[in-house]
C-alpha cells in the first residue's frame, strides 16, 4: 500500500491518496521464470558435452606425451647399456624396469642400491618416476615375455616388452578419432 499527497491548483490543501503499488513495479511471473530455466538448461546441454570432450582429449594428449617421453628414455637407456633394453633378462622385471628407469645404473644395468651417482653407476636416472596413465589411473607396468603380443586389459598403467623396448598404454579403448590407444 502506498500513500501520495497532492496539492490542488491553489496549493491550499493536500489530499491523501491510499492505493495499491504502482503497476510498473511487479515480480517475475511463473512463465518468465520457466523461460529462464529452459534457456539455462539448453545452454548447459550444449556446454557440458564440449567440456567432457575437452577433458577426454586432454587425457589422450597426456598419454601421448607420457609415451613419447618414456620411449625416448628407454632408447637412451638402450644406447647407454649395449643395446639392452631396461628390465630385460631378469625375473621380477616389473621391479627391475622401474628401478633401472628411476635409479642410477652401471653399464651392465645393475642398479645402485643407495641411489647415489657414484662410479661405476654413472647412468640415469631416466625417469623421476613411472608416470600414471591418465586413462586407467595406474602407473604399474605389465612386463610381457619375448614372444607375447600385447593384450590390454585395463589392469595396469602400461604394457612393456623388454625384448623389443615397446611400451604401450594398457587400455582397451579408442580415442575420439577411433584410434585404439595401443596404436599410439
Amino acid at each position: 500500500m502506498t500513500r501520495s499527497f497532492e496539492q490542488n491548483e491553489r496549493g491550499s490543501h493536500c489530499v491523501a491518496r491510499v492505493g495499491v503499488a504502482s503497476p510498473h513495479r511487479r515480480a517475475f511471473t511463473l512463465v518468465e521464470i520457466l523461460i529462464v530455466v529452459v534457456i539455462i538448461a539448453i545452454l548447459a546441454a550444449i556446454a557440458v558435452p564440449k567440456l567432457s570432450s575437452a577433458a577426454q582429449l586432454s587425457r589422450e594428449n597426456s598419454v601421448k606425451a607420457d609415451l613419447q617421453y618414456m620411449r625416448t628414455e628407454i632408447a637412451v637407456y638402450e644406447s647407454q647399456h649395449g643395446d639392452v633394453f631396461p628390465g630385460g633378462g631378469s625375473s621380477g622385471a616389473n621391479t627391475l624396469f622401474a628401478q633401472q628407469m628411476t635409479g642410477y645404473t652401471d653399464a651392465s644395468g645393475d642398479v645402485q642400491p643407495q641411489g647415489q651417482p657414484v662410479p661405476p653407476y654413472n647412468f640415469g636416472p631416466y625417469l623421476t618416476n613411472i608416470p600414471i596413465n591418465p586413462l586407467t589411473g595406474f602407473k604399474t607396468v605389465e612386463i610381457l615375455p619375448a614372444n607375447a603380443s600385447p593384450q590390454p586389459d585395463n589392469n595396469y598403467g602400461w604394457i612393456y616388452q623388454p625384448s623389443t623396448g615397446i611400451i604401450l598404454p594398457d587400455d582397451t579403448g579408442s580415442d575420439q578419432a577411433g584410434v585404439p590407444y595401443t596404436k599410439y
